[in-house]
């Protein structure tokens, strides 16, 4: 009997549907809505563990198969290894935001102490990119300019 359709862990799809500061899971940085620590990555370890999360995202994508809702996508009984990938992923609070494109966020705490996201996507060469939770991939930056222009103040001007 094929299984559910797999779903974002509780903690991250509340953060990923209500990205906002107040009341959202970004409120307190480093904390999740069920109050436990949340993994805070460096740029350097992030990158170091790049091999590793590519194998866990082939083992992942390569035990998926459709759902039954155009769109979704389920583990089949049997694909241990990719429940383990997925598990390990959750384990180590590393976002899992797109399966079939492999976008990865890492959480990270930018040069101003502000929460943001390391943004990674499978066939990246490396982790170059990074946004604010409220902006998403969208709103992607180069690492090296971690400073938005006229970044705090401007942002949290009235409009």
């Amino acid at each position: 009997m094929p299984r559910a359709p797999l779903r974002r862990p509780a903690v991250y799809a509340r953060a990923a549907r209500h990205p906002g500061p107040a009341g959202a899971g970004w409120a307190e940085p480093g904390r999740r809505r069920d109050s436990g620590r949340v993994r805070t990555w460096t740029v350097e370890e992030a990158r170091a563990y790049l091999p590793r999360l590519r194998r866990l995202l082939a083992l992942i994508e390569d035990g998926l198969v459709p759902g039954p809702d155009p769109g979704s996508h389920m583990l089949p009984p049997g694909q241990e290894h990719a429940e383990a990938a997925l598990a390990e992923l959750q384990a180590n609070d590393i976002v899992l935001r797109q399966v079939n494109a492999g976008i990865v966020d890492f959480v990270w705490r930018g040069p101003d102490d502000e929460v943001r996201l390391l943004c990674y996507r499978t066939g990246e060469a490396d982790l170059a990119w990074w946004h604010r939770p409220e902006d998403g991939f969208a709103g992607r930056r180069p690492i090296a300019d971690s400073i938005w222009p006229g970044d705090t103040a401007d942002r949290a001007a009235p409009s």
